[in-house]
């Protein structure tokens, strides 16, 4: 992925540690937030201001969120400024948010109407955890797709496991976060 331009959504206390750690490694980051004041903080960290979701999908090749629930998620892919309204064939959409498979499942299948692949990723783990970069990431999809972005991945977790389709992250994930 080297050479890549990454799009980030969502910069909360998960996203802002995951992101962080994309600018330390040098990859080329530009990010968008409902609140300017987080992406002010990381536009001074190194990363580009997004103008709008859909010129982040434009504008990247890969394009991540990490925002609160489903209805967040939606917003975001499918929603009038949202990816789907800047998405181009081979753009990669990763879901780091923990929602529900349906949720995953239903953005997958009307990006991949536009060209996109997507990957559910959410995480395990927390805060301390996404600020040091070793998160473990539960991801759904093609697996071929995950190789592509792999070296994203690793520069934000020590732990990456496929679980299986497009949805099988977040089912994972709800049952750890049941057993928990």
């Amino acid at each position: 992925m080297a050479g890549k331009k990454i799009g980030f959504i969502g910069l909360g206390a998960m996203g802002r540690g995951l992101v962080g750690n994309l600018i330390r490694k040098g990859f080329d980051v530009a990010v968008w937030d409902i609140a300017p004041a987080a992406v002010d903080a990381q536009v001074a960290k190194g990363a580009k201001r997004g103008e709008s979701i859909a010129a982040l999908a434009r504008d990247c090749d890969v394009i991540c969120t990490m925002v609160p629930d489903a209805p967040d998620v939606k917003r975001a892919a499918l929603g009038d400024d949202g990816i789907i309204a800047g998405a181009h064939p081979g753009l990669i959409y990763v879901d780091f948010s923990t929602v529900d498979p349906t949720t995953s499942r239903t953005v997958g299948a009307a990006l991949a109407e536009k060209g996109v692949r997507m990957l559910d990723s959410p995480v395990g783990r927390g805060v301390p955890e996404a600020e040091a970069g070793t998160v473990t990431f539960m991801v759904g999809g093609d697996a071929k797709t995950l190789e592509e972005v792999r070296p994203i991945l690793e520069a934000m977790s020590s732990e990456i496991m496929h679980i299986g389709d497009l949805g099988a992250g977040t089912t994972i994930k709800l049952v750890n976060n049941y057993l928990a």
